[in-house]
């Protein structure tokens, strides 16, 4: 009895708050009839149809049925996962606020910073001011990927198919049912036993949610964090009740600006939104209310698309402020660079280039640019974002750009389905007179929709496609200049007759199921001109198509037959190339009325061809049909039928013209003309000259295509400037017929924008043919271009000894051999180029036109092959002179100028000659010095072997290993500090590499360095030591680890004075290290080390142990120098002693001892002891 009082109880209330509900909704969009003129309006029957209006029940409804409550999803978040990764491997953060990034900008923060306001996509310096005492660790994305690595390891135990929502965290779990159906367990001890499995495997903490959809296990997944989990039931009224209180800021996709929007309108939990529906719907977009709806209902995804498409890549970089221009462009060419590397290794291409750029304000601007053609090389979206960049900066000019941030994106990708756009379909290339517009309905369209595409291959008469504004109208440059020709043929041939396209009703026979059609084109003469064509179908009608192969119509509708018809014509093409099987229908030729009669029968069993008129509009847009032109219509189509007279035989059957008596011919794509050839290279050659005449005068709209034979005409017709420049585009592809062609009347010589003429181009391609047509219609080979090159130096360039023969053979004309406006002769931009044959050629007693002598600019051909990376070239050279270490203007020698290039063989080849690798340039810079500088590691080596000076000062004083180490190139710094170079040499600052990386903050880098044994005492010129110079710069790390090695170097040094015999195998038995013991027999002391530094030492008391325990004074300044604040001590003491336990561990003494025995010495028995209790 109970339990039906309390249903009935609970219907009421459910029925009492649904009217409270319809009280609330319609006072607030019910009828407001205060306005003038709306006076004694019946405002019950108004409201009542507004509020029936306003319902979502029916929306409600359905989606209600779509709710799957079978599914269970679950959201696994890794609890701050980059900074648990860094306080797992450093305890000592454990218990601090600490973030992971920079100064300039935090990638996240543990829950204790949290706690101050400090969270991701903070910069850090504002995170300082929030919590001074906030330790910032450098990112370290390859710990993390690993990692992550072994967090995927275990998701994918419990469902292969998890989904990854960033690359290191927050993975979601469609399939985590199946793992209960086999071990018969229950979802929260499943993903309990997942989140033990991922701790113990990883020592990192995750928080779960367990939900019927997505939206829920995302929501749930931060419901217990950290290391906890929540599970909502798959029931409705337990979802329905999570929903209720629930913020809508909690849910995705809502974010700050539509939260703020939504409590505006009284909006703030989810419960509101269902109250609120109906002025949602008013005031939102329908995608937007119906997703507002979605939440209000707890309803989410179920069903997860793993292969999404990519829309767009991106790259970009947080730094501190930048102004510099140069520096602006070089980030932005590096950003494209990598970009570019992504792209590729994606195999993707983008038309969008976007750059992203941040202020010193923190103002975020996106300009965007769309190239004409998809890009994925770095030049061309580095000149796009370039050119992007130069509007910024000009748009602040004369101030400085100020950024922070800079960023690279390309979208607008070609994906597949465009590429598919852009194929032609079987129904396209039916389609006569328009371009195929791509079908993407697949094979399981009704037949309805087949039916439709059929009739759309149907030649339709002239008002039917007048009517269609949409249809395609685009042709190629083929189709064109063909359908132009046509139209003077038949403007000749029809000169006073008006083409008409009629359909005859199909008359029944009795022997064939099918009815045939026929098409008439009527070209009588008489025929009034309002006059419009009829198309009457009768209701038997059989729709034909069109094959491409034999050109005839066939009945088959089905398109799956209509594809097996194509291809058995395509093997009979193969087996039977000389003939052509079939009959031929004749076409009746009235000389009378001058009509053409297409008679096309659709047969079920052997089809017949039929040569067609192709249909001419006489509209004003002079839009025709194009005609399928195949090998197989050869002239048995229109062509012969235009340009011959009509056949007094009704039926005359049309042979085929062949002129090599072997089989078919070829005949133009353009002017529709066969060929008397089957020699590809010469019908080509024709084609070529088609479309030079035709094609290219169409593109600039200057002249209608002409024939052959008024060539001439139209070429004189066009522009002379115009006609130049097609001559010389014809020697770059060495043309020759379209050279004869367009050379007539054409001054040879004339030059381009670059003062180049077509022989330049020739010589250069290499086109013999080209160059031979230009010498016998006397071109002249002494003009210079803007460079000053002749022929003689495009020869030399190119490789192309015949020309160079010919030049001092034939033509007796050596005065070519001269000086560009660069100075080089021919001889120099040979070596340039690396044409060997050529400069053999050269140095030859009949020619005798080799020499070393120096450019403008002082390099000697030597020069230029170094400097282009011309190995073999290089090599000739040495063999035949003896400069080796000529400078040029700057100083600069040939093993210099390959090192600077990077050019491995030819430092190889130079040192193997003898070259000497110390000589300075003007700058006082050695080739060691610039490969130091630029990091290639390789020629380091080859140079340290040939004997170069290591500890060699440039103008800076600096040696290459302080520009190795100012660059943080590791190889190149170890093979240095292996050679022997000298570490402790200071540069025009003062300062030491020590120094330079010590304010860079290089870990691995330093670590090298202070494993060589440097001067950690040396000042720059500022007074400063490394360490000072670290503390300077806050770098916590950098601070400890020199600390560490000074303490190091200092026992050691005590060390070695005690044991003098034990010298060499000191530094092999202790060797210098940073990292601390971590295992867990070592957890006991780091815990009292903590203990005491954060509860029991009080301020100054850590100075005094530290002074026990000789650290100096510059040391305990470094430290306090990092940490400020009311409570800094506590931390200065912890990082003090971890510092001296590091020192008790390399000394593999016993720290606890040590520890007891200092704070005894201090004074601190109290403390003392409490310490001593807790290690026994």
């Amino acid at each position: 009895m109970s339990n039906v009082n309390s249903g009935e109880s609970s219907k009421k209330s459910e029925d009492d708050s649904r009217g409270v509900f319809r009280t609330d909704l319609l006072s607030r969009i019910a009828l407001n009839d205060n306005k003038a003129g709306m006076e004694g309006l019946d405002r019950e029957k108004i409201n009542k149809i507004i509020l029936e209006t306003s319902k979502v029940d029916k929306l409600r409804c359905d989606l209600e049925r779509s709710r799957e409550l079978g599914r269970v999803i679950v959201h696994v978040d890794m609890d701050a996962f980059y900074a648990a990764v860094e306080m797992r491997d450093c305890p000592e953060l454990k218990d601090k606020p600490m973030a992971v990034g920079s100064m300039s900008m935090l990638s996240t923060s543990n829950y204790h910073a949290r706690r101050f306001g400090v969270r991701a996509a903070m910069p850090g310096f504002i995170a300082k001011k929030l919590c001074p005492n906030l330790v910032i660790v450098p990112t370290n994305f390859d710990k993390y990927r690993a990692v992550s690595a072994q967090v995927r390891e275990v998701f994918s135990e419990y469902d292969p198919h998890f989904m990854p929502d960033s690359p290191t965290s927050s993975p979601t779990l469609p399939g985590a049912e199946a793992k209960m159906e086999v071990f018969g367990t229950s979802a929260e001890e499943a993903v309990r036993e997942m989140r033990f499995r991922i701790e113990q495997k990883t020592s990192l903490t995750a928080s779960a949610g367990i939900a019927p959809n997505m939206m829920l296990a995302k929501v749930c997944s931060d419901k217990n964090k950290p290391n906890g989990q929540y599970l909502i039931y798959p029931e409705r009224r337990v979802v329905m009740d999570f929903m209720k209180d629930l913020p809508v800021r909690k849910v995705s996709g809502v974010g700050k600006v539509t939260e703020k929007m939504l409590a505006a309108l009284g909006i703030v939990t989810c419960a509101h939104l269902s109250q609120q529906m109906a002025l949602l719907s008013l005031l939102f977009s329908e995608n937007s209310w119906h997703h507002f709806l979605h939440i209000s209902l707890g309803l989410g995804s179920t069903h997860i698309e793993r292969d999404s498409e990519r829309k767009s890549m991106s790259t970009e970089r947080t730094f501190g402020e930048m102004s510099d221009v140069e520096e602006q462009y070089t980030l932005c060419r590096e950003l494209s660079r990598d970009l570019a590397q992504d792209l590729q290794r994606e195999g993707l291409k983008g038309k969008t280039v976007t750059l992203k750029l941040k202020n010193v304000q923190f103002e975020v601007k996106t300009r965007a640019f769309t190239l004409q053609y998809p890009v994925c090389d770095e030049e061309d979206i580095f000149g796009a974002a370039k050119e992007l960049l130069r509007v910024e900066i000009e748009s602040v000019s004369p101030h400085p750009l100020k950024l922070r941030l800079m960023g690279v994106r390309v979208s607008s990708f070609t994906g597949t389905e465009e590429k598919k756009a852009l194929q032609r379909s079987i129904k396209g290339f039916l389609q006569k007179g328009a371009s195929d517009s791509c079908s993407t309905q697949s094979e399981h369209n009704t037949e309805e929709v087949a039916k439709r595409a059929t009739d759309f291959l149907k030649p339709q008469p002239t008002e039917m496609k007048k009517n269609n504004p949409r249809a395609p109208q685009q042709q190629s440059f083929f189709q064109k200049a063909q359908l132009k020709r046509l139209q003077k043929q038949l403007e000749g041939m029809a000169a006073d007759t008006t083409v008409e396209a009629t359909t005859q009703t199909s008359v029944p026979t009795t022997n064939s199921v099918s009815d045939k059609t026929f098409v008439v084109f009527d070209t009588t003469p008489h025929v009034h001109k309002d006059t419009k064509p009829s198309r009457n179908i009768s209701n038997h009608e059989v729709q034909c198509l069109v094959c491409p192969v034999c050109n005839i119509e066939v009945k088959e509708v089905n398109l799956k037959e209509f594809n097996h018809h194509i291809d058995e014509c395509l093997k009979g093409c193969a087996l039977t190339e000389q003939q052509e099987d079939g009959d031929t229908e004749a076409a009746e030729s009235n000389s009378e009325n001058q009509s053409l009669l297409k008679q096309s029968v659709c047969r079920d069993e052997t089809p017949s061809t039929s040569a067609s008129l192709p249909v001419v509009e006489t509209d004003d847009g002079n839009d025709f049909k194009t005609p399928v032109f195949t090998p197989r219509m050869k002239l048995n189509g229109f062509v012969s039928k235009a340009t011959s007279k009509p056949s007094p035989s009704t039926h005359s059957q049309v042979t085929e013209v062949s002129h090599d008596g072997k089989g078919s011919s070829l005949i133009c794509p353009v002017c529709s003309q066969p060929q008397n050839t089957n020699d590809l290279i010469l019908f080509n050659r024709h084609v070529d000259v088609c479309l030079s005449q035709d094609v290219l005068q169409e593109f600039r709209g200057s002249h209608p295509p002409v024939d052959h034979s008024d060539a001439l005409p139209a070429l004189k017709s066009r522009g002379v400037l115009e006609t130049e420049k097609d001559f010389i585009e014809a020697a770059k592809r060495n043309d020759v017929e379209s050279m004869k062609l367009l050379g007539r009347g054409l001054n040879v010589n004339s030059k381009n924008v670059h003062g180049r003429t077509a022989l330049h181009y020739a010589v250069a391609f290499k086109n013999v043919e080209a160059v031979d047509v230009l010498l016998r219609r006397r071109a002249k080979l002494d003009l210079q271009d803007k460079e000053g090159l002749n022929m003689m130096h495009c020869a030399a360039m190119n490789n192309h000894t015949d020309i160079v023969a010919y030049i001092f053979d034939d033509l007796q004309m050596g005065e070519l051999d001269k000086e560009d406006h660069f100075g080089n002769r021919p001889f120099a931009l040979a070596a340039a180029h690396g044409s060997v044959r050529m400069l053999q050629m050269l140095m030859e007693e009949n020619y005798n036109m080799a020499t070393m002598e120096k450019n403008k600019v002082g390099d000697t051909p030597l020069h230029l092959a170094a400097r282009q990376g011309q190995c073999e070239a290089l090599q000739l050279l040495l063999e035949n002179f003896e400069l080796r270490d000529d400078v040029n203007q700057a100083g600069e020698t040939a093993l210099y100028l390959a090192a600077y290039g990077a050019h491995e063989d030819c430092v190889q080849t130079l040192l193997d000659a003898q070259c000497d690798p110390n000589i300075y340039n003007l700058s006082r810079i050695t080739p060691l010095h610039s490969v130091c500088e630029t990091g290639h590691f390789t020629i380091v080596k080859l140079l340290i072997e040939g004997g170069a000076q290591i500890n060699a000062q440039n103008q800076h004083l600096q040696t290459p290993f302080h520009l190795a180490v100012k660059n943080c190139h590791v190889p190149v710094i170890h093979t240095l500090l292996e050679a022997g170079c000298d570490p402790n040499i200071t540069d025009h600052m003062g300062q030491t590499a020590l120094h330079i990386i010590a304010e860079i903050g290089k870990v691995d880098v330093l670590e090298m360095i202070l494993k060589a044994g440097v001067d950690l005492q040396i000042q720059d010129r500022q007074h400063k030591t490394a360490l000072g110079v670290a503390a300077r710069g806050d770098m916590a790390i950098i601070v400890d680890m020199i600390i560490k090695a000074e303490r190091y170097f200092k026992w050691r040094h005590s060390f070695e004075l005690a044991n003098t015999d034990a010298k060499e195998s000191f530094h092999s038995q202790s060797p210098l290290t940073f990292k601390l013991d971590h295992s867990t027999d070592m957890k006991p002391v780091r815990d009292i080390i903590w203990e005491l530094a954060y509860k029991h030492l009080k301020r100054n008391e850590w100075k005094k142990l530290a002074e026990l325990w000789e650290f100096t004074d510059d040391q305990m300044a470094a430290i306090e120098e990092q940490w400020t604040g009311p409570n800094s001590f506590q931390e200065h003491g912890n990082r003090m002693l971890l510092i001296w336990l590091h020192r008790f561990m390399m000394e593999e003494s016993s720290p606890t001892k040590g520890l007891h025995e200092g704070l005894l010495a201090v004074g601190n028995t109290k403390i003392a002891d409490i310490g001593d209790f807790v290690v026994h």
